[in-house]
């Protein structure tokens, strides 16, 4: 999906991502105001700076498993209040949280994801996590 391809399209309320597609383009979908809920498929590979910034009504993202590393780049910026799913491990790379200025509520992760980068939730102090990994004891 291209850079700015659905950029403040106020009345896009689902988004349902082909098989085929494998990344989603920087500001893609930002300001989708209608958008209630992000499902990201195991056949995205990358999603673009700030791809759905400004999403202001998001209440749930859902990133499912995959056969691949998801990277990310300040994607979900600006989205005020949200629960997050994550089933794969996630890489946004030094000095870039795909999650700053994102109101996460809630960080439940699945059995799929193994590693967390260290700079994915930075600026998302005192998250309340849940895990379902078989192997899991603790979240640090």
């Amino acid at each position: 999906i291209g850079d700015s391809a659905f950029n403040n399209c106020d009345n896009l309320k689902t988004l349902n991502i082909n098989d085929s597609i494998t990344s989603i383009g920087q500001n893609a979908f930002s300001g989708c105001d209608a958008l209630s809920q992000i499902v990201i498929p195991g056949n995205i590979e990358t999603i673009g700076y700030k791809a759905f910034e400004n999403c202001t009504n998001v209440s749930s993202i859902i990133i499912e498993a995959g056969n691949t590393n998801l990277r990310l780049a300040y994607s979900f910026d600006g989205i005020p209040s949200t629960t997050l799913y994550v089933d794969r491990d996630i890489y946004g790379g030094y000095n870039n949280s795909p999650f700053e200025n994102v109101g996460i509520t809630t960080i439940s992760i699945g059995p799929n994801m193994k590693n967390i980068d260290m700079f994915v939730y930075t600026h998302s102090s005192h998250l309340p996590i849940s895990h379902d990994h078989p192997t899991a004891t603790a979240i640090d």
